[in-house]
Formats: structure tokens, sequence, C-alpha cells
């Protein structure tokens, strides 16, 4: 059975939990804008090597090696700048250390942080 106190630890834990899964999320789309970026870049130079070969054959030189096909481009979600969470009452855990105030925080995402 939990005391108030353990239970208040569980909920401050619960609370950090949610607020943690919510920037994972906002990070693993911020790498997925990456990658989205990365092949945009790759397809970019495969058509400038496919046209390039055309002129090359057009005027009877030598062509470059087939770059292949272009790949698929994955979906990303827009970014936000921030991602809001919701910090839990002021308890004092059994540890002795104290949560935050109630009320919204502002968790910075990679891209708030000038990371690209």
């Amino acid at each position: 059975i939990c005391d108030a106190t353990a239970l208040a630890a569980l909920k401050e834990v619960k609370t950090a939990v949610v607020a943690a899964k919510k920037v994972i999320e906002s990070e693993k789309n911020v790498q997925l804008n990456k990658i989205v970026a990365a092949v945009n870049k790759i397809n970019k130079a495969i058509s400038e090597i496919k046209q390039a070969n055309k002129d090359l054959a057009a005027a009877g030189m030598t062509t470059l090696s087939d770059p292949g096909t272009t790949q698929q481009v994955p979906t990303a979600p827009s970014l936000p700048t921030t991602v809001p969470t919701t910090a839990g009452p002021k308890t004092t855990p059994a540890g002795g250390a104290t949560t935050p105030e109630a009320g919204t925080t502002m968790v910075p995402t990679a891209t708030s942080l000038g990371r690209q």
C-alpha cells in the first residue's frame, strides 16, 4: 500500500515520463526532417547527373556511370519551436528533492537550440 508521499513521488515520475516522451517525439521529428533533406539532396544530384549524361551523349562524349533511380522521400511533420509540457504540483518526494511549481514549462527542441 502506498502512502501520500509515495503516491506523490509516483505522480511526479509519471509527469516526468510524459514530458520526456514529448521531447523524444520532437527529436525523432527533427531527425526525420534531416533524412528528408538528405534524400531530397540525393535525388537532386541524381537528376543532375542524368541530365548531364543526356547532354554528354548528345555531344558525342563519354557519359558518367548511371546514378540509379531517385529515392522515395519519407514524410516528416513540421516542427514546433518549443514543446509545451505541464509540470505537476510542488511536492517533496522521499529523497527530499522538490519538483517544479504547477504550471506550464517550455522544453526547447533541437531546432530552437540552433541544431539543424
